[in-house]
């Protein structure tokens, strides 16, 4: 990907420095053309229609001050030019990101049923990030009841949210494997999955539009009731004493400041 993105990198600066050269190449030859023009009716005492007098010097420097005054617009083009192309590239890597298919989802050869969730079982996970020498988790056993709240308790970088993200498939185990009801979460559907699973982060993220809308991004088929209710559950019924209710708009640029926590609670009942 590195090597994609410098040759492209390449490339715009080569097509940038090419419009910039044919610029100059234009406008000094009609510096060029003009001076030559203007010595010619000069040296044969031509008649300005426009004053009906012969040219003189005067009359050089105004058409090349109109002609500095023209190409000069020009100039400030080139920015604009150059900003252009590197959006052209960037897009087209972003573009290329989101119409690139899972590698995960091209292994799953038969996608069984979504389970009932009923256990969750984690079978001699042995994993390591690419970027560390260490494994991060190592022969891992764990066993998750359904119906049951479990909390995993460790000191920071111990792996506590490796293990929810290997559960999410946004990584693959390099050992063992990740059971749900029996069934091997590799042979799930990638979507079924995550649509299956509520993940809030410590530092939670809303999107710009109201609490409503952030809610509904988590079931966009979710009732009035519904809403209502997993506020509740989530402990966020301070929503309801907000002037607008959950339509009070929130965001980097909302006029109502919510506390983390707060935020945090939002997230949680999006996720429910």
């Amino acid at each position: 990907m590195a090597e994609i993105t410098k040759s492209q990198s390449i490339k715009s600066e080569y097509w940038t420095a090419a419009f910039i050269g044919i610029l100059k190449f234009v406008i000094f030859s009609f510096y060029g053309i003009n001076l030559w023009i203007a010595t010619i009716y000069i040296d044969e005492q031509r008649i300005n229609p426009n004053t009906g007098k012969v040219y003189t010097i005067g009359n050089i420097f105004t058409n090349i001050f109109s002609i500095l005054n023209c190409t000069s617009m020009a100039f400030q083009l080139i920015p604009n030019i150059q900003a252009i192309v590197k959006a052209k590239i960037i897009g087209k890597q972003i573009f290329d990101v989101i119409d690139r298919q899972s590698p995960q989802k091209q292994l799953v050869k038969h996608q069984e049923q979504l389970p009932n969730f009923s256990t969750i079982t984690f079978k001699n996970i042995t994993f390591k990030y690419s970027s560390q020498q260490n494994d991060m988790l190592q022969n891992i056993n764990l066993l998750i009841k359904g119906q049951t709240s479990t909390v995993i308790v460790g000191a920071s970088g111990s792996g506590k949210s490796t293990i929810i993200q290997l559960l999410e498939r946004f990584y693959s185990p390099n050992l063992g494997e990740i059971l749900i009801d029996d069934v091997n979460i590799n042979n799930i559907s990638l979507r079924a999955l995550r649509e299956s699973i509520g993940y809030v982060q410590q530092e939670p993220i809303l999107l710009q539009g109201t609490i409503r809308d952030n809610i509904l991004f988590g079931n966009k088929d979710a009732t009035e009731e519904e809403i209502q209710n997993s506020l509740r559950k989530a402990n966020a019924s301070f929503v309801f004493d907000l002037e607008n209710g959950v339509d009070t708009y929130v965001g980097t640029s909302s006029l109502v400041n919510l506390s983390g926590g707060q935020k945090q609670r939002i997230a949680i009942a999006r996720a429910l």
